[in-house]
């Protein structure tokens, strides 16, 4: 019975990526699920040991052409005394990560605000998938591959994110006469689903404003009897994001000059869309910031260690834990700030206005918080219902059938059908 190949479709697919197999003159390495690269390996007339790219399993190449080319070329040795000249070599493009360190984060830097996130971005998604590639050979086929993968453990929003930068890099590249076409045309973003709307009921919240004093009081210990560090700023932050719906980055961007205690106005000079908003803001915020106190030379209403406030993770985590919250993230509060006024009654357009929604679409996720206002409308329509249904008894009154009898002993709702001549109605009894 013959020996089962090592090559083999079944058999390759068990390599991880960057794994090879040999055999028989012939390598296969293995690049990402489902593809990877042939080459041939023979020695030419002149006696040197050659190996030859055949090409990738996404661009049609097969282990039946690899055999093919092999056998070609050792006919060809033997006969024609075949010496292998290999083609003048092109120049090598970058590979995707020296491209984003030396060419796209610069710009990136320069140009937009969320800069930091297209790091956090290309090391955790984009550069283990495609790092040591060139430019010119990722395919189209890897990254719809690699966009199922992501999708496996993260949520579309995040799949979308990552590949939108992957696009822009891409696009970067072209524009930059580095690349002739994008491997990411004609791939399309995953469908988001953003109506996701969890909010602190007001036991939620005050166990979670509780939490956030104690860790700060430095009297909470863990499991090991170590203090836990807590953050100063945590209920304060807690506070005016409930009360105003800040975004976090809108938080701890906010400084001192910003803040018009006597007319309670919050300027927000960096806001998501890169405009200035200037918001009011209540007796709890204004109580909250005078509690604040000012760290000297530094201008950030909440100060980290240099600079802007850049991180509560963990004392957000324990204080969550503490109150026994789940399934809640500090964007969250901007939602609780929303529900609650709907909650209270405040109209759709007004809390759009202060949630700083361009459309009234992003809004409507709070509409079924208040059923008062569709148990409203349905109540004016039944009113109208109640006053034509008023009308049409009165309308009766008086009114005697063919036969003598009073309207009173008609039927309450009579079915009337006009006769096909269109002349006489008929009345019957239902």
């Amino acid at each position: 019975m013959a020996k089962q190949s090592k090559l083999v479709d079944r058999e390759r697919r068990k390599l991880r990526v960057g794994e090879q197999i040999q055999e028989h003159g012939i390598r296969y390495r293995a690049r990402a699920e489902g593809d990877g690269t042939w080459f041939i390996r023979y020695t030419d007339a002149a006696g040197k040991l050659v190996e030859e790219t055949v090409g990738k399993v996404s661009q049609g190449k097969t282990l039946a052409g690899a055999m093919a080319l092999l056998r070609d070329r050792q006919t060809a040795v033997e006969h024609e005394g075949f010496i292998f000249t290999p083609k003048r070599a092109k120049k090598a493009l970058a590979t995707v990560a020296v491209f984003f360190e030396a060419e796209y984060l610069p710009w990136s830097k320069a140009s937009k605000r969320a800069w930091k996130d297209d790091i956090q971005r290309f090391r955790s998604h984009i550069e283990p998938a495609f790092g040591d590639q060139p430019l010119d050979e990722v395919t189209r086929a890897e990254v719809e591959r690699w966009k199922v993968a992501l999708r496996s453990d993260h949520a579309p929003a995040t799949v979308n994110r990552c590949f939108t930068l992957l696009r822009a890099m891409f696009n970067k590249a072209i524009a930059w006469n580095h690349l002739g076409e994008s491997p990411c045309r004609g791939v399309r973003t995953l469908r988001e689903n953003n109506e996701r709307v969890r909010f602190l009921t007001e036991s939620e919240l005050a166990r979670l404003l509780e939490a956030a004093t104690r860790l700060n009081s430095g009297d909470v210990v863990d499991a090991d009897g170590k203090k836990k560090r807590g953050n100063r700023w945590l209920r304060s932050l807690i506070t005016v994001a409930v009360n105003t719906g800040l975004r976090r980055g809108e938080l701890f961007g906010l400084r001192w000059e910003d803040v018009d205690k006597d007319n309670r106005i919050l300027t927000l000079r960096e806001t998501k869309d890169g405009t200035t908003a200037r918001l009011p803001f209540n007796d709890e915020v204004w109580l909250a910031l005078s509690t604040v106190p000012r760290v000297a030379g530094n201008p950030h209403v909440f100060p980290g260690r240099q600079g802007q406030l850049t991180d509560v993770k963990r004392a957000w985590s324990d204080a969550l834990e503490m109150a026994g919250i789940q399934d809640f993230r500090f964007h969250d509060l901007r939602h609780t700030f929303a529900s609650h006024l709907v909650m209270a009654g405040v109209d759709l357009n007004t809390v759009r206005e202060l949630m700083r929604h361009k459309t009234l679409t992003m809004t409507l996720r709070y509409a079924h918080l208040a059923p008062e206002h569709r148990q409203a409308a349905l109540a004016k329509i039944g009113a109208v219902y109640t006053r034509a249904a008023g009308a049409e008894i009165d309308g009766r009154k008086g009114h005697r059938r063919d036969n003598g009898e009073k309207a009173a002993g008609a039927p309450r709702n009579p079915l009337i059908l006009v006769g096909e001549t269109g002349l006489e109605p008929v009345t019957l009894g239902l």
